[in-house]
């Protein structure tokens, strides 16, 4: 074989690994967003680290640190460890005692996404899980795939309930990080955990109710709507003090929604 040959020949091996997507780098980052349901806006997050390669029932795996941060002090109240496996764009998480699907971008549109659904009191069945359809989106350079899939929950008194979710390559979900589907009569959580952001070393991706919502505010804000401060309390400056009658507000950072009234 030539040295031109060669060379066609290695690249020829190298275009399969261009393609792929790999999820979880070592130190890729989410933050969740940890809204209290409170009578006042109060948001923390959790952020997840990919932390480093490791070995979980004789299979490479992906250790992965969350933790949460309280909204008003900041201090982490909670912290978990997940293990996730990627195979050729299929990702399994580890439950304790064995790799369960968590997402299988190879499907695309009318497949049906063979994951379990855990049925809670009040749902007796649920119809198969299909792939509506399948789109790509563009970010920083890389052509990523999204799925959006939906299933049906019937429930005991007759009615039924249409569920639907979509998962981005590389990324994942912008409803929780861990994808364990439920369906039943209190499966609503008690916080909403949405994607605010992702980043890697090739990506640095915001989703677009963060945007909206927060503008250019940093990806690990707090908000505590019920005293009117943040992480961010320093760089406001309220003056007079005392006031008698009226008071000025002077923000030294680009934070819209510091404050509530």
């Amino acid at each position: 074989m030539n040295r031109l040959s060669f060379l066609i020949f290695f690249c020829l091996l190298l275009i399969p690994e261009i393609a792929a997507q790999n999820c979880y780098p070592i130190g890729a980052e989410w933050y969740y967003n940890r809204q209290v349901l409170l009578d006042y806006p109060a948001h923390g997050y959790t952020k997840y680290t990919v932390d480093k390669d490791t070995i979980i029932a004789s299979e490479s795996a992906k250790k992965i640190i969350s933790r949460s941060y309280n909204f008003n002090n900041g201090n982490v109240y909670a912290s978990s460890v997940y293990y996730l496996r990627e195979e050729n764009s299929v990702v399994y998480r580890w439950t304790g005692l064995e790799y369960s699907l968590m997402y299988d971008l190879t499907l695309e549109k009318g497949d049906t996404f063979d994951i379990k659904v855990s049925l809670q009191e009040g749902c007796d069945s649920i119809s198969a899980i299909i792939i509506d359809s399948v789109g790509h989106k563009v970010i920083d350079g890389l052509n990523l795939k999204i799925q959006y899939f939906s299933y049906i929950a019937y429930f005991n008194d007759d009615h039924y309930e249409l569920h639907s979710d979509s998962i981005i390559e590389r990324i994942g979900r912008i409803q929780e990080f861990i994808y364990n589907p439920k369906s039943g009569w209190d499966v609503v959580p008690r916080e909403t955990l949405l994607l605010r952001c992702y980043q890697d070393s090739d990506i640095s991706f915001k989703a677009d109710w963060w945007t909206n919502y927060a503008l250019n505010a940093p990806c690990d804000t707090l908000i505590d709507g019920h005293t009117g401060i943040s992480q961010y309390e320093n760089e406001i400056l309220v003056f007079p003090n005392p006031a008698s009658s009226a008071i000025k507000i002077q923000l030294n950072y680009n934070l819209p929604f510091i404050c509530y009234f």
